[in-house]
C-alpha cells in the first residue's frame, strides 16, 4: 500500500510528518486450497483456444467471474534448468525470463489482472483473470501455454520442521520460561491454539478527527493495560476480519501442541505472550485506499508506546524478542533517523531482539521501515521450496530469511486460515529467538543473530542478487551449544606479520586470535620469509612444519609462534640500551615502533669515550648520505625531538665518526623531554 497524494498533502499540512503511519501488511494474501485438474505443460504452441483444456478454463471464468491461472511465457531461447543463478548463462536466460513476463504483462494493459506474480527463475507468470483477459492471453504469440493454477497450502507442521523447531522441540526446547511480544492487531487469547499463553496485555490506540480514525481499546481510551485489553473486536470498533492478523501471527510463535484442529504446534509451543495491540480504526480511503475504508492502521507513536511497554516488563519476564509485522516505506539503507530506534536501542541493550518485517512489495535492494532500522532484525520471505518469495522485499542490509508462504495459523473465533507474507516470515524469527534463549539464556542479541546467519540455507534473490541465510533454529542450536577452539598466531623477533591462512579466514596480522573454531578444523599458516627488520626462523607450537608453513589440527586451543631472528634491533620504549661501542665508521642499526598519535620521539646517547653522530630517518634505514633528522657533535652526547612524528617504524643509526665505547642509547616517544641539554639542536634534512 502506498500513501496517496492527499494524505502527504494532508501530513504536511497538519505538520505531522513525524507521525507517519506504519502500515500493517494485511494485505498478505489468503492462500485457498482448491482442487482442480492440472494440464501437462507443452513444449509447443499454446493449444487452439477451443481445446478442452482452455474450454474448461473459460467455463470456471465465466462461472466464478474469474479464474486462477499459471501462463508458461516464450523467450527468445528455450528454457534450460540451471545449476545456479550466478553463472554467466543463468543470469542470460533469467534475464530473457524477465523480458518475456513483462511483454506478456503489457499485453494485457487495460484488461482485469489480480494477484499476478513473476516466477523468477522459471518461464512461469500467475494470475487470476476473468474470461476477457484469459481470451487475451490464448490470443497473444507471447505464451507457449495457460493452465489452472492449483494451490495447495503446508500448515505449520511443514513450515516448524522446515527451520528445524521441531527437532528441538523433542529436546523439550519449546521455550519454557521465556516470553515474546507481539506488537499487532491484538491476540485472541481465547483461540484453542494460544489458550493460556498470553500473560500481559495492552492497547495503544488513537482518536484522531482529521484523519478520521478511532481507538479500538476497550472502552473507548486511547491506552490501557489491562486485562482484556489486547483481545480483538472486544470494543466492537475494528472492523469486521481487519484485526485477525495479530492472532495469526502469534500463532505462528507460539501456537499451543496437541491442539485438535489446528495445524500447530508454533514455533515456541511453550512461550509466553505479551499481546500490544497498537492498531487505529479508519474511515477515510486516502489513507485506507479507494474501497477499502474502514482499516486499521498503526500511529508510530502507538508503536513507540508499546515497545515502551515492553521495556518496563524486561524484568518481570524473560523476553527475547518482540514482533512487529508492519510497515511502509522503501529504504535502500538504514534508516537510523526513525523514531522507533531509540525505543528498539534500549530493547537490544536489555537483551531483548526486535524482529520486523520487511514489507511485501518485492522490492529487490530497499526494504519497508521500521524494518530498515539497523539494531532492529529484519526478515524476508521465502516460498515453499526455498526460493525468495516474490512479494518479499529484500536487501543487503536485510539480516534473515524465514519462510512465509501459505501458512496455516490462527484467527479469531477459534478459526485458522493460510496467509502469505513478510508477517507470517517474522514471526517463525520471533519463535526461534525464544528456543534459543531457553537453551542459552546469557545470549545477546549479537550471539543469536550470529549463528542464524552463520548457519541455516543460503537463499538468492536472483534478480538482485541478495544471498541471505533463511534460518534453521537447530543449527543455529548445536552451533551455540558444540565446543569451539581458539588458535592463538603470535611472532616472535618480529611485530606485526602478516600470516596467510589456509582456510583464508585465519590470516591475520600478530599477534592476534581466531575463535569459535570448530574441533578437528586442519588450518595451514604461511609466514613471510622476511618481515621489515627480521629474517623467518621457524615455528613453534605447531603439529607439523615444511619450510615458511605450519599446520594445525584443531582438537584443541593452541597457541603458534612464528620465530624471526631481528636483522635490526628493536628499541622499546623509554628503555636504555648501554655500552655501545664501535670503529671509525662502524654503522650499529636500530628501530622503534611509534604508534599512532603520538606528540613527539626524542632519540638521545650519553657517555662513553669517543666520537660519533645519531641518525633517523622514518621507513628505512638512515646513511650518513639519507637521513631524515641527524644530530653530529665533536662527542658522544647526541639528541633529536621529532614532533608529531609519522606513525610506524623509524629506524635510529649510530655512526663512529672515530672509534667510541661504553655509550648509552635511549629512543621515547610521547610528551617531548629531555635527558641532556642537547649538544646541538637535530633538524629536518
Amino acid at each position: 500500500m502506498k500513501f496517496s497524494q492527499t494524505f502527504l498533502q494532508k501530513i504536511k499540512r497538519n505538520g505531522m510528518l513525524s507521525a507517519i503511519l506504519g502500515l500493517l501488511l494485511l494485505t498478505a494474501s489468503l492462500s485457498p486450497i482448491v482442487s482442480s485438474d492440472v494440464y501437462a505443460v507443452s513444449n509447443t504452441l499454446v493449444e487452439e483456444k477451443n481445446s478442452p483444456e482452455n474450454k474448461t478454463l473459460a467455463a470456471k471464468a465465466n462461472k466464478d467471474g474469474s479464474v486462477r491461472i499459471i501462463v508458461r511465457v516464450k523467450t527468445t531461447q528455450a528454457f534450460q534448468p540451471m545449476a545456479d543463478t550466478l553463472s554467466a548463462p543463468a543470469i542470460k536466460q533469467m534475464g530473457q525470463i524477465d523480458s518475456a513476463q513483462e511483454s506478456v504483462l503489457r499485453g494485457l494493459a487495460g484488461h482485469r489482472v489480480l494477484n499476478s506474480y513473476k516466477f523468477r527463475y522459471t518461464p512461469y507468470l500467475s494470475m487470476t483473470v476473468d474470461s476477457a483477459t484469459l481470451d487475451a492471453l490464448l490470443a497473444s504469440p507471447d505464451i507457449l501455454q495457460v493452465q489452472e493454477d492449483t494451490l495447495s497450502a503446508p500448515t505449520l507442521d511443514l513450515s516448524i520442521p522446515r527451520i528445524g523447531a521441531s527437532n528441538l522441540h523433542s529436546s523439550n526446547i519449546k521455550g519454557t520460561g521465556i516470553t515474546i511480544a507481539v506488537l499487532d492487531t491484538g491476540v485472541d487469547k481465547l483461540h484453542p491454539f494460544l489458550s493460556g499463553s498470553v500473560v500481559s496485555e495492552a492497547c495503544y490506540s488513537t482518536n484522531y478527527l482529521a484523519y478520521s480514525s478511532t481507538t479500538i481499546c476497550p472502552g473507548g481510551v486511547t491506552e490501557s493495560t489491562v486485562n482484556d485489553s489486547a483481545i480483538p473486536y472486544i470494543s466492537g470498533i475494528c472492523p469486521a476480519g481487519k484485526c485477525d492478523h495479530g492472532t495469526h501471527v502469534a500463532g505462528i510463535a507460539g501456537g499451543r501442541q496437541s491442539i485438535s484442529g489446528s495445524p500447530g504446534p508454533g514455533v515456541a509451543p511453550e512461550a509466553d505472550i505479551i499481546a500490544v495491540q497498537v492498531f487505529s480504526r479508519f474511515d477515510n480511503e486516502d489513507l485506507c485506499g479507494v474501497g477499502k475504508s474502514p482499516c486499521a492502521l498503526s500511529y508510530t507513536s502507538d508503536q513507540m508506546k508499546g515497545l515502551e511497554r515492553i521495556y518496563e516488563l524486561r524484568d518481570t519476564y524473560t523476553i527475547a524478542s518482540v514482533n512487529m509485522s508492519l510497515g511502509d516505506g522503501k529504504y535502500s539503507s538504514y534508516c537510523d533517523t526513525n523514531s522507533l530506534k531509540a525505543s528498539i536501542d534500549n530493547l537490544r541493550a536489555a537483551g531483548i531482539a526486535t524482529i520486523i518485517a520487511s514489507g511485501n512489495d518485492g522490492y529487490c535492494g530497499s526494504i519497508s521501515a521500521p524494518a530498515c532500522i539497523s539494531s532492529a532484525i529484519s526478515v524476508g520471505a521465502t516460498d515453499d521450496v526455498d526460493n525468495v518469495a516474490g512479494y518479499s522485499n529484500s536487501a543487503t542490509f536485510m539480516s534473515l530469511f524465514a519462510p512465509g508462504s501459505t501458512i496455516n495459523s490462527s484467527i479469531p473465533d477459534s478459526a485458522y486460515t493460510s496467509w502469505n507474507g513478510t508477517s507470517m516470515a517474522t514471526p517463525h524469527v520471533t519463535g526461534t529467538w525464544a528456543l534459543l534463549k531457553q537453551q542459552r539464556p546469557d545470549a545477546s542479541v549479537a550471539d543469536i543473530l550470529s549463528a542464524f546467519q552463520a548457519t541455516g540455507l543460503s537463499i538468492t534473490d536472483g534478480n538482485c542478487p541478495v544471498t541471505k541465510k533463511r534460518i534453521n533454529v537447530l543449527e543455529a542450536a548445536n552451533f551455540m551449544t558444540a565446543p569451539s577452539y581458539t588458535l592463538n598466531v603470535n611472532s616472535s623477533g618480529a611485530s606485526s606479520v602478516a600470516i596467510t591462512g589456509n582456510p583464508v579466514i585465519y590470516s591475520g596480522t600478530t599477534n592476534y586470535s581466531e575463535s569459535g573454531i570448530t574441533p578437528d578444523t586442519d588450518i595451514t599458516l604461511t609466514a613471510p620469509s622476511t618481515s621489515g627488520i627480521a629474517t623467518f626462523n621457524n615455528w613453534s607450537g605447531c603439529d607439523s612444519t615444511a619450510s615458511t608453513e605450519c599446520t594445525v589440527s584443531m582438537t584443541e586451543g593452541k597457541t603458534v609462534i612464528a620465530n624471526y631472528t631481528p636483522d635490526v634491533i628493536e628499541l622499546q620504549n623509554g628503555v636504555t640500551v648501554s655500552n655501545l661501542s664501535g670503529a671509525q665508521d662502524e654503522m650499529l642499526d636500530y628501530y622503534i615502533a611509534v604508534p599512532t598519535g603520538t606528540r613527539s620521539l626524542t632519540v638521545q646517547t650519553w657517555g662513553g669515550t669517543g666520537d660519533a653522530d645519531l641518525y633517523a630517518r622514518y621507513g628505512s634505514q638512515p646513511t650518513t648520505d639519507t637521513w631524515d633528522y641527524r644530530s653530529w657533535s665533536d662527542s658522544t652526547t647526541e639528541s633529536i625531538i621529532i614532533n608529531n612524528p609519522q606513525a610506524g617504524n623509524w629506524y635510529i643509526s649510530f655512526n663512529g665518526w672515530a672509534a667510541f665505547s661504553g655509550v648509552s642509547l635511549k629512543a621515547k616517544f610521547g610528551s617531548p623531554w629531555l635527558f641532556f641539554m642537547p649538544a646541538i639542536l637535530s633538524k629536518p634534512q
